[in-house]
């Protein structure tokens, strides 16, 4: 296996395992409610006679292919003009013809591997899907016979299963296992006002209510956290603005206004904290929701025990039926000599039979019919894109198999989630460069404005690491560092309030990298705040430029009218910025402590790694450029994302083609997304970068122009750090105006 399969493979199981997989999960998936239902059956069957039902712990879904579903449309067609017409030789033709497809599916499933019961429920749930309730109960026992009598037909194959036998006793029930109520399956039943009453009766004393089991998610800890930071921040405001108001006869205007703005600048940071926690707390509320999922209500009359149950308690049954059952038909009274008696012996006998052959046999059939999902269904709702997705992400599991395709298609697979414990929780390292700093100071021919101009674009910089909780580490004039921990913003104020001398003591002891959920998530965001900076710096100081650069009057360029966008190139160039950023863990991969002089500062491969991608040029536009981890991390705490590739609105007004949307749709989450990521809540991309061509004394990516003094090309499409020939993955990260809503 190559690198670009294994990054393909990481890939897979991080879009699997990100809070967006964890929420379809909960969503679609439904593992509780779904463990609910399979031991309700467990009651009568052993697993071996329910496979593959047994072995997942997640509802199942069976995809037909469009052509079949397609034949199996035009087959239902037949099937009803037969049952309205009556045995009329053109009819019994496509009748023959429906009766092929059917065939034809079975040994699809064959050659697939698929269990008969999931091809047997899942014809059953598609017809009810896909005809009229009226229509249903007609329609279903022709169409279990033509099942019955493919299933002794086919050749070479022995079909029978002991839950398929003993769902033969099932009733046509057109409503689903939620919305079925007891009177839908007593109306099958002889006197099914007397087997409804007793029923109740005996619900009441002897059937125990299903329930999910609350799940009981920690959160306490979490909530300590957020209440915790908005005191800080309640008494850090407190505290300030106390110092403030005591010294503010001493102060200027501009220095109030200066100690103001650092107050703001600090509950920034705090506030930036605690976005963070709220993200985690958002993740696990999304598992509490999948516990609150109601049990349908048919449930709770369901209990294989009851007839045991009855038996035992025979004479407490009898005594009970006899006070409260006001009218029993003519059928159950005994005859004797003096008069009539009721029989209570004869009642229970009846029930019990038909309890146990028509009533649980028919919602032990709406059980699996609930489990099974025949997808899409009749209709495309909003969220059927997001349900597509998870199905094509449960499709890479092989064991459990949880997603059936008819005919089978070719699958991609994820790597056990054991790999990600090292990207779950990170510090992310920012290396920036200035690009055009060697130009300005060309066209500047002033040092002393030289620095002025650096120091008003660091400053802007600056505010987006602060904004997003970093630590500017360095300042280098034509660029600088930045890393995020969980408490970066937070060391970063007290390390700036010693220097400034209100605060009196920072030991080297403070310098310590906690990793984070939340780190690269917002290296990210600062990374993209950072570029928008740059360029309302250059909007906004666009008419300064015939002051800054004296060859703008000496070219005799005009400024009237003048725009970003009609600067000669080797302008435009200046003030973009190449980013950089990188993921790890702490200490093994970056240090933080004192360095010689007594200031903070990182050594680690995480900075020489950012410091090569910050190489990285594009001729029209600044470039950020990510490591996998930083990828990895960022993508486990998103909420949402989808694939580069653009996923076409559903517009048209026909089922098969919003249905064959659907299914490519399944199809593309299943492979993987190969490295391209939309991520509209950020208004960003991420696009692994994999091919590249040779351009001479550089190498481009799509544009993305690296250059051989800080990075190598390896044959393939692959990053060498130059010094160290470590491999890497790199991303860039495009903003919204890259975009377009095209692929790319």
């Amino acid at each position: 296996m190559n690198q670009e399969e294994i990054i393909s493979h990481f890939e897979r199981t991080v879009e699997k395992s990100s809070l967006y997989g964890l929420k379809l999960r909960v969503q679609y998936g439904k593992p509780s409610y779904y463990n609910i239902l399979k031991d309700s059956v467990l009651r009568i069957f052993n697993k071996s006679d329910i496979q593959p039902f047994d072995a997942s712990d997640v509802i199942l879904y069976l995809l037909f292919s469009s052509n079949f579903h397609s034949e199996l449309k035009s087959g239902l067609k037949a099937l009803e003009a037969y049952i309205d017409e009556g045995d009329k030789q053109y009819l019994t033709t496509q009748l023959d013809g429906f009766n092929k497809i059917l065939e034809a599916i079975y040994y699809e499933a064959i050659e697939a591997g698929i269990p008969l019961l999931i091809i047997e429920i899942g014809l059953k749930k598609w017809l009810k899907n896909n005809v009229e309730p009226e229509r249903f109960s007609s329609l279903y026992k022709k169409f279990t016979f033509m099942l019955q009598f493919i299933r002794k037909n086919t050749k070479g194959q022995s079909f029978y299963t002991k839950t398929i036998d003993y769902l033969k006793e099932a009733k046509p029930v057109h409503f689903s296992l939620n919305k079925v109520k007891v009177e839908e399956i007593a109306k099958f039943i002889e006197h099914p006002k007397l087997f409804l009453d007793i029923l109740k009766i005996l619900s009441e004393r002897f059937i125990s209510k299903p329930s999910i089991t609350q799940i009981k998610v920690d959160t306490g800890d979490i909530k300590w956290k957020i209440r915790n930071t908005q005191n800080a921040i309640k008494g850090k405001v407190e505290e300030e603005m106390r110092t403030l108001m005591e010294s503010i006869h001493k102060f200027s205007v501009e220095r109030l206004h200066e100690a103001i703005s650092e107050i703001e600048k600090n509950i920034i940071v705090m506030e930036a904290k605690l976005r963070g926690f709220e993200s985690e707390l958002s993740a696990k509320g999304h598992i509490i929701k999948e516990s609150q999922t109601e049990i349908p209500e048919i449930m709770q009359f369901f209990d294989p025990a009851l007839p045991r149950k009855i038996d035992d308690n025979i004479e407490e049954i009898t005594n009970v039926l006899n006070l409260k059952i006001q009218s029993i038909p003519e059928t159950f009274y005994k005859h004797q000599f003096l008069g009539k008696k009721i029989d209570f012996k004869m009642i229970l006998k009846w029930f019990k039979e038909n309890y146990k052959d028509i009533f649980l046999s028919t919602v032990v059939e709406l059980v699996l019919e609930e489990i099974l999902k025949v997808w899409p269904e009749g209709k495309v709702e909003k969220e059927s894109f997001d349900e597509a997705r998870w199905i094509g992400i449960s499709a890479r599991e092989l064991n459990p198999k949880s997603v059936f395709f008819i005919p089978e298609v070719e699958r991609e697979l994820s790597y056990p989630e054991e790999i990600l414990k090292d990207w779950r929780e990170t510090v992310s390292v920012i290396v920036y460069d200035i690009r055009g700093s060697s130009i300005m100071g060309e066209k500047l021919q002033d040092a002393k404005m030289e620095d002025e101009i650096r120091n008003k674009f660091q400053k802007q910089l600056s505010e987006a690491v602060r904004n997003n909780g970093g630590f500017l580490l360095k300042d280098t004039g034509d660029g600088g560092i930045v890393f995020f921990s969980a408490d970066s913003g937070e060391l970063y104020n007290d390390y700036r309030a010693f220097m400034t001398g209100s605060k009196t003591q920072f030991s080297k002891e403070e310098l310590v990298l906690i990793p984070c959920s939340d780190a690269s998530r917002r290296a990210i965001k600062c990374a993209k705040e950072m570029i928008k900076s740059s360029e309302v710096f250059i909007r906004k100081n666009l008419n300064r430029y015939k002051d800054w650069f004296k060859e703008f009057e000496e070219e005799d360029i005009g400024f009237d009218g003048y725009t970003y966008e009609k600067l000669p190139p080797e302008y435009k160039k200046i003030f973009q910025i190449g980013i950089g950023i990188t993921s790890g863990k702490a200490d093994k991969d970056v240090f933080l402590g004192p360095n010689v002089i007594g200031n903070p500062d990182l050594s680690g491969g995480l900075v020489r790694s950012a410091n090569a991608y910050s190489k990285a040029r594009h001729p029209d536009r600044s470039v950020i450029l990510i490591d996998a981890p930083t990828m990895f991390n960022f993508l486990l705490s998103l909420e949402k994302f989808e694939s580069g590739e653009e996923t076409r609105a559903i517009e048209s007004h026909s089922f098969e083609s919003r249905a064959s949307e659907l299914r490519e749709e399944v199809l593309r989450w299943m492979k993987g997304l190969y490295g391209g990521y939309k991520i509209n809540d950020y208004k960003v991309a991420l696009k692994r970068i994999d091919y590249l061509l040779d351009v001479g004394e550089s190498r481009k990516v799509d544009e993305v122009e690296v250059l051989e003094e800080s990075l190598k090309i390896k044959m393939g499409g692959k990053f060498l750090i130059d010094k160290t020939g470590v491999e890497k993955v790199a991303y860039e990260v495009l903003l919204e105006e890259r975009l377009g809503g095209e692929p790319f």
